[in-house]
């Protein structure tokens, strides 16, 4: 079972990769991200040090959640041949 505090840094890197996929980088201010996930911005800075920091981490969350994809397809792709 997820942590409170796990839980919440999913919902702060959904509700961020959402403002910077309608909005460019720039363009996205910590205060807007702690509004969109419903927390004080005292609150983000708690789970992310800064702009950059929360950007990679959704980055590298999105990258390991395409890597499992690729995998998944790979070794089903094999499964179903070898049968």
């Amino acid at each position: 079972m997820p942590t409170k505090s796990t839980t919440t840094i999913a919902n702060i890197l959904e509700e961020a990769k959402k403002l910077f996929v309608s909005k460019n980088y720039a363009d996205v201010t910590m205060l807007d991200i702690a509004e969109a996930a419903q927390m004080t911005k005292g609150a983000l800075y708690y789970h992310f040090a800064s702009k950059k920091s929360l950007y990679v981490a959704m980055m590298l969350a999105y990258l390991n959640h395409l890597a499992d994809y690729v995998l998944n397809l790979f070794f089903n792709s094999i499964k179903a041949t070898e049968v």
